[in-house]
């Protein structure tokens, strides 16, 4: 999802470090994209997203790997985890969803195939950036 990071709510990000008021949900993947797919990769995040935002609120940040070019991280927020299951059982259901799926397995690095998957809850915050570092 290389689009612009739009703020979805503004409980999630004040100036200056923070406890977060509630514990939010996140998950966490990683995985590797072959070279010549990564346009196709940001295509399906998008479709993805469009999808999921239908259902429920959350925030995505994708990240590249400097060390190796092909690992990517996938970090997604979501105000709790029985939101998020809520609302994967309704997307989940999609036949497009499903297809995107193949289309994002279809591009994953043939010697490297597995998506790493993990839960965690948000503790604490500390955002320092004024306003939104894609703005411009």
């Amino acid at each position: 999802m290389f689009y612009r990071i739009e703020f979805l709510n503004n409980e999630f990000f004040t100036n200056g470090p923070k406890k977060v008021g509630r514990t939010l949900f996140v998950k966490v993947y990683q995985f590797h994209i072959k070279s010549d797919k990564i346009d196709e990769y940001i295509k399906i995040q998008d479709q993805a997203s469009e999808i999921y935002s239908k259902y429920i609120e959350f925030q995505s940040f994708i990240l590249k790997s400097k060390a190796e070019e092909t690992k990517w991280v996938e970090i997604s927020r979501y105000k709790n985890e029985e939101e998020y299951n809520k609302a994967m059982k309704m997307i989940n259901e999609y036949a497009e969803i499903q297809l995107l799926y193949k289309n994002f397995q279809s591009i994953l690095l043939d010697e490297k195939q597995e998506i790493s998957e993990e839960e965690f809850l948000e503790v604490r915050e500390a955002n320092t950036f004024r306003s939104s570092i894609h703005s411009k």
